[in-house]
């Protein structure tokens, strides 16, 4: 509950400093199908995207990227995993810049090869409501990377909900325990 509220806090405070600033808000979808933006993006290695972004209107722009934004590796060029984001994200762009963000994530096509340094990736899309609601879950609950990268694949490719571990096992309980619930089978 506590992270929760930090996170909310957070989010009010960066909406509060830019709404005297920027003129425009808008989720990155909007901003995407609007052609308010220009955009690529880019595996940095690992698992982060650089998300360059240009800014084609003439006011400021404060885009909000909520959790479950799906980057799709450049379909039918390479064989690399997609990559889920699990925070929700705020990117601010001045009248006409150009930026690039670093956005974190998460695999989500465990057969597949793990991203690399240079691989194109899309421009994104909101994943499907399961790997929706599991970031959600994720940007909310602080656990372990390699605990949230379990939790992912178990919903995105099925795998085992009871492989999802993490050292504190009370919270490991409830990871399995939600997993279980989104992925409509009995908790192990």
């Amino acid at each position: 509950m506590k992270a929760q509220s930090f996170i909310l806090s957070s989010l009010l405070l960066v909406n509060c400093v830019y709404t005297s600033v920027a003129k425009t808000k808008v989720s990155l979808g909007q901003a995407l199908e609007k052609k308010m933006i220009i955009a690529k993006s880019i595996c940095a290695g690992g698992l982060e995207i650089n998300y360059n972004i240009t800014n084609l209107i003439k006011d400021s722009l404060v885009i909000l990227v909520p959790a479950g934004w799906r980057f799709d590796s450049d379909a039918g060029k390479n064989d690399y995993q997609d990559i889920l984001t699990t925070q929700p994200e705020v990117f601010v762009l001045g009248s006409k810049q150009t930026k690039t963000f670093d956005v974190k994530g998460f695999c989500c096509e465990y057969t597949k090869g793990g991203p690399i340094k240079g691989a194109k990736y899309t421009l994104g899309k909101l994943a499907d409501s399961n790997l929706v609601s599991l970031a959600r879950f994720l940007s909310i609950h602080p656990i372990d990377l390699n605990t949230q990268q379990y939790s992912v694949w178990a919903i995105s490719d099925n795998k085992e909900t009871a492989n999802i571990a993490c050292s504190n096992d009370s919270l490991a309980g409830v990871v399995r325990s939600f997993v279980s619930k989104v992925k409509g089978e009995p908790q192990p």
